[in-house]
């Protein structure tokens, strides 16, 4: 029995672990709790779980508290990842799987190789909190011109093969009676044309203003004169290099067949030089009167400038890309195909838009012209005389005015983008402005002054036509370049196959054409101002209706092939074109 409580004396004392359970005697050392799994003091536990030693066989006492203090101190300058107990090792992770070698033939584009964000931070070298928005999208990668040139071809491809598709369809559905009737239809524009362009001017003189007693002369002599033709010359070669001065917004072009390219919008500063150089000349006292006495001169000498320039750009069209033909102007018949031209828009040295230049030729010289014409009445006007003329020439010059600052918008237009460059359209800018300036001449000549309250009537009248024109063609160039506009969302519209809208509200909602209308009734009220003695003035806003309906067909038809069940569905809803309630 002694001995027996003796070895039950010798053997030591349970002890407490850490987690407060008590130990067994007799236990092996192997199966005691591990070291490491007392939790680290890294993961923010607290310091008063201290590793429990091993308990041994022989009699253990406690450690002090100053040595478990040392410990949790040393403890706490451990490293974030302390060592792993050798009892609880992983086990050696499986070797992981070579990583797939990527394919050769599928290298990374280079404009991802670096975001514009992660590149504009080298740049400028600042802390992300303390950038503004603004200079984190400042400089932009060096690649994204060569996606966009990738994606630019790709679209001229597409585009080319597109029109070429239209070429090929409409020569197979042509026959030799289509040929006949397009080689008809071309041969009486060219006749007809020019003589509409020069009978008003030349029934409307200071002799006469009638067709009862117009005798045209059978002299060339009174038709073609070298003065003119380098006058009018100068003029155009002055807008062309007007054209050219780098002042003005460049603004890039509307998405078209050929592609996009930028214009310069400096038309309003053409016009107020083309002002100043027209003060000049009277200043030094150039006979500016030669322009009044070589009226028909000058207007032949535009239709031969038209008709030598129409000639250029067929010569051109056979060299230009697919991408850039007019569809209807290749039919391989020469008369049609030089009425109406082998391109949309052709540009000389891929620089100059020579149909945009010439528009704006066409307005400014209907301006150069009114100012010209009042120069040769200054003397009336400064004794108070010539309201009529005053009045005439204003909303004319209004008109231009007006034109030049929002020109921008004309490149939204149905003439810009769809009709071809050919002898229609480039006789049509060249000879045009003659045909209204024949009215200020005529109130010029014949003296024409009416009631404050009658040209307070025309004025109003005038104003309402310009409101229609100008917003109407405001709303449609701001839906065409942006239809998700925050200002236009509220605009119904119809949705097409090719993923367009087409607007079917505001102006668009009450007539087709509302730009038509605006320019219509301008044009009435400039004939308005020649008074009610004469009716060959009138002349000059009937021509305008004849030429507004022959384009909204024309518009209609070319929308009906675009747009197909869209644009059945938009006339259906909308049914007239021009004039509410009438056509």
């Amino acid at each position: 029995m002694a001995a027996r409580r003796k070895s039950r004396s010798r053997s030591p004392a349970p002890t407490k672990t850490a987690r407060g359970r008590s130990r067994s005697r007799g236990k092996s050392p192997a199966r005691g709790k591990s070291p490491a799994r007392g939790k680290s003091p890294a993961r923010g536990k607290s310091p008063g779980r201290p590793k429990t030693p091993v308990p041994s066989r022989s009699r253990s006492v406690s450690p002090p508290p100053v040595e478990v203090t040392k410990s949790v101190a040393k403890s706490s300058k451990r490293t974030k990842s302390p060592k792993k107990s050798p009892a609880r090792g992983k086990s050696p992770a499986p070797p992981k799987s070579p990583a797939r070698p990527k394919s050769p033939g599928r290298p990374k584009s280079p404009a991802r190789i670096k975001s514009p964000l992660a590149k504009s931070i080298d740049v400028v070298d600042k802390p992300l909190a303390d950038m503004k928005k603004a200079d984190l999208f400042a400089v932009k990668p060096e690649t994204s011109g060569l996606r966009r040139s990738a994606r630019t071809a790709r679209s001229e491809d597409e585009n080319a093969k597109q029109v070429q598709a239209i070429i090929d369809s409409n020569k197979q559905k042509g026959g030799k009676g289509r040929d006949i009737l397009g080689s008809v239809s071309a041969l009486l524009s060219l006749i007809i044309l020019p003589a509409l362009f020069l009978l008003l001017p030349a029934a409307c003189t200071k002799v006469q203003c009638s067709f009862q007693n117009f005798r045209p002369s059978l002299n060339w002599r009174n038709y073609i004169d070298r003065d003119s033709f380098t006058l009018y010359s100068a003029f155009v070669l002055l807008q062309l290099v007007l054209s050219l001065v780098p002042l003005g917004a460049t603004v890039d072009g509307p998405p078209m067949k050929g592609g996009r390219h930028k214009k310069r919008m400096n038309g309003f500063f053409a016009a107020l030089v083309t002002l100043v150089a027209i003060g000049l000349l009277e200043y030094f006292k150039y006979p500016l009167d030669l322009v009044y006495d070589k009226y028909i001169p000058i207007c032949v000498a535009s239709i031969l400038y038209g008709f030598a320039l129409s000639l250029i750009l067929f010569i051109m069209g056979g060299r230009a890309p697919v991408s850039s033909l007019n569809p209807n102007g290749n039919s391989g018949n020469f008369l049609k195909d030089f009425t109406l031209g082998r391109q949309i828009t052709p540009l000389l040295f891929d620089r100059i838009d020579i149909k945009f230049i010439f528009h704006r030729v066409s307005l400014v010289a209907l301006m150069a012209l009114n100012i010209i014409f009042l120069t040769r009445k200054i003397d009336l006007i400064k004794q108070g005389n010539g309201t009529g003329l005053i009045f005439t020439c204003g909303i004319q010059i209004w008109y231009c005015l007006d034109y030049c600052w929002c020109e921008e918008q004309w490149l939204y237009s149905f003439e810009y983008q769809r009709a071809g460059a050919g002898f229609q359209s480039i006789v049509g800018y060249a000879a045009w402005p003659f045909i209204p300036a024949t009215l200020t001449k005529f109130v010029l000549d014949y003296g024409v002054d009416m009631p404050w309250y009658v040209y307070g009537v025309i004025m109003i009248v005038h104003n309402f036509g310009w409101v229609i024109y100008r917003a109407s063609t405001s709303q449609k160039a701001e839906f065409r370049k942006n239809p998700l506009k925050p200002s236009l969302s509220h605009l119904e519209t119809i949705p097409t196959s090719q993923g367009k809208k087409l607007l079917a509200s505001a102006w668009f909602g009450w007539i087709r054409h509302p730009n038509y209308l605006g320019v219509l009734i301008m044009h009435i009220c400039w004939a308005a101002v020649c008074g009610t003695t004469h009716v060959l003035p009138y002349i000059f806003p009937l021509f305008t209706l004849l030429l507004l309906v022959e384009r909204s067909l024309r518009v209609d038809d070319n929308c009906k092939q675009r747009y197909g069940a869209a644009w059945e569905r938009y006339c259906s809803r909308v049914k007239k074109r021009v004039i509410p309630g009438v056509f």
